[in-house]
């Protein structure tokens, strides 16, 4: 494991469901990024949690 890195962890799989447009703007905004969609996801959904967040608008 290079330095730094960190381990792998554990995954679930889930199933969601979502607004259409909403998985259409988070792909295009995966692809912009050069990112996976579930590593999108995982990134916002950490950072939302880590805000102390979690409450729909």
């Amino acid at each position: 494991m290079a330095k730094g890195a960190k381990p792998p962890t554990e995954k679930s799989k889930v199933t969601l469901n979502l607004p259409t447009e909403l998985v259409k703007d988070a792909k295009k905004r995966a692809i912009d990024l050069d990112v996976d969609l579930q590593d999108l996801v995982e990134t916002a959904l950490r950072g939302l949690l880590a805000k102390g967040g979690g409450r729909a608008s």
